[in-house]
């Protein structure tokens, strides 16, 4: 699942040559924050900043989601997702 995500990310930003370049190499937290950022600038909203804290829930949850690929809401987390269940 985190190999499919990675690849879906990638697809998305690979068209975008001069942010590709800018970081090539790089870290590639940065490269996915510094595009989220873009588009949100774009908007007026606030940066973004990576979260090593959600980021190894997120690892922690697809590892254990990929065996069924069930999105299940966890209540027991002490941080919250942003995302609004619908």
């Amino acid at each position: 699942m985190a190999v499919l995500l990675g690849m879906i990310v990638g697809a998305l930003f690979a068209g975008n040559g001069a942010v590709a370049d800018a970081y090539s190499g790089g870290d590639f937290r940065y490269q996915f924050v510094a595009q989220q950022n873009v588009a949100r600038a774009s908007m007026g909203l606030p940066p973004l900043v990576w979260d090593e804290r959600v980021a190894s829930y997120a690892r922690w949850y697809a590892q254990a989601r990929r065996g069924d690929c069930a999105l299940i809401a966890e209540r027991r987390v002490a941080h919250r997702s942003k995302l609004k269940e619908s």
